[in-house]
């Protein structure tokens, strides 16, 4: 299991003494507050990556928002969120602590032992809400390595130097739960990692990462089962993605944006993902699941080209806050269509069935 999660949802079941109907209400409880608390986390990343937009000009403060908002009222990201496992939690802890990277590194020069102490912290803890949390470690401090390289803020000692604390104490936070699986299970990884890459094939989810970047972008869209292995669907997805994707880089490059730090760390931690996930790992029913932390990403990457592209044209101007609003009722409208009867059928429930018709109450 992944631990910050389990201790949370621990809690509950501590205050109430394991009665079950009370305990899951607080899990309840708590996951919507995690969820709320990742709602700032990625408006605040937002924030920092829209703020130079060309089309930053409508309400401008209420972008970020909407980037926020349609990760919040997602059909898929809200059935990742809701579902007692870690991904609510580690989508707010990752969207924190590029946050919190982005705006410490925009300020320049080295960082203070208060910051490397904040970074360090919140590196531990994305760990600790998801062990593929390595990665995002590794890409921020890659990232900012080389810019205070690239930039001439410091040479390779002070680099370094600045680098050490923050990942002292991100490995400290993180140690414990590594030892304990090393010494009760053997292994660092929790072990459902090993149980779902059993059957593993390599590359043998890439065909499916076209679809569910596509669907991390436009969380409004969802696609269709039925429609996921066509390679035409998969193909167009691949390209629509890429492009949005590319531009927004190029884009942000272009401009000098003082927040590209945390975009290239991002970047570089979906590319960690994606390929983990896509060539090396089974269970191909998780991957939306297991991207899913890059949606924030995704969704403020097409925001961000939405405004740049309507900004070249006035008469286009209007498109953009129509898309948002649009995006937003679109979204709405189908989390009310999870409410119908046979529409979202809880896969484990054949579980409670069966235990209802063959086991006794006594």
């Amino acid at each position: 299991v992944q631990p910050l999660a389990t201790l949370l949802y621990a809690l509950p079941y501590l205050a109430t003494g394991g009665a079950k109907t009370a305990s899951l209400a607080g899990v309840l409880i708590l996951m919507t507050g995690l969820s709320v608390a990742a709602v700032f986390a990625i408006r605040s990343f937002a924030a920092g990556v829209l703020e130079d937009t060309a089309g930053m000009t409508w309400s401008d403060g209420i972008w970020p928002w909407i980037v926020a908002a349609l990760w919040f009222v997602g059909p898929l990201f809200l059935l990742h969120s809701m579902n007692a496992l870690e991904t609510g939690l580690y989508t707010a802890v990752v969207a924190a602590t590029l946050s919190y990277f982005g705006w410490v590194s925009a300020q320049g020069g080295l960082y203070t032992r208060r910051q490397q102490l904040v970074l360090g912290c919140l590196c531990g803890l994305a760990f600790l809400a998801r062990i593929d949390g390595a990665f995002l470690v590794t890409a921020i401090f890659a990232v900012r390595f080389v810019q205070i390289q690239a930039s001439g803020q410091a040479g390779l000692r002070q680099a370094v130097a600045e680098a050490f604390p923050p990942g002292l104490i991100s490995l400290a936070i993180a140690a414990p739960w590594l030892l304990h699986n090393q010494i009760f299970f053997g292994s660092i990884m929790p072990i459902s990692g090993p149980a779902q890459s059993l059957n593993a094939a390599f590359g043998a989810n890439l065909d499916l990462v076209p679809v569910k970047l596509f669907e991390g972008m436009f969380p409004m869209l969802p696609v269709p089962f039925g429609l996921e292995d066509i390679p035409a669907v998969q193909i167009g997805m691949a390209i629509v993605a890429a492009v949005i994707f590319v531009v927004f880089l190029w884009r942000l490059s272009a401009t000098g944006n003082r927040f590209r730090q945390a975009v290239w760390a991002y970047a570089i931690f979906g590319g960690f993902l994606v390929a983990y996930y896509g060539a090396f790992f089974g269970a191909p029913h998780f991957l939306s699941r297991y991207l899913a932390p890059l949606s924030p990403l995704l969704i403020t990457a097409a925001v961000y080209v939405l405004l740049e592209v309507t900004a070249r044209w006035s008469v286009l101007h209007w498109l953009a806050g129509t898309a948002g609003i649009a995006g937003l009722i679109l979204s709405v409208a189908l989390l009310g269509r999870l409410l119908l009867p046979g529409v979202k059928e809880q896969g484990h429930f054949h579980v409670v069935d069966w235990v209802q018709e063959n086991v006794s109450e006594t």
